[in-house]
């Protein structure tokens, strides 16, 4: 059954550093099939970044969601700081608040190896 995702990047506590001398500038990418979505970029965010936004993802009752942290770059190429890949499986909610919005107690970490 096809729906949306909604993921709300918080935090992330880097360990690869992509710059010399400045501070990164993070973004979360979300890729489904072909599909990619992006986070807002974290300016001078370093390996400390934090995310206020909600990116909307659709996903089908299986799918793959591929997440990139990116580091956006002005002249070259973004570079890959870590990724990691999650699998999405039609559940039933725990909590659902009067507005309908799921509740959870659960926090996720990336840390690369």
């Amino acid at each position: 059954m096809p729906g949306n995702v909604v993921f709300k990047p918080i935090e992330a506590h880097l360990t690869h550093d992509t710059e010399l001398i400045t501070k990164m500038d993070p973004y979360c990418a979300f890729i489904v099939g072909s599909q990619k979505f992006n986070s807002d970029v974290c300016k001078k965010g370093g390996k400390h970044p934090q995310w206020t936004d909600a990116v909307t993802v659709p996903v089908t009752s299986e799918s793959t969601v591929t997440v990139n942290i990116m580091d956006k770059d002005t002249l070259t190429k973004d570079d890959l700081i870590g990724t990691f890949t999650l699998i999405c499986k039609k559940s039933k909610p725990r909590s659902v608040s009067a507005n309908g919005t799921l509740s959870s107690t659960r926090k996720s970490q990336l840390v690369k190896s």
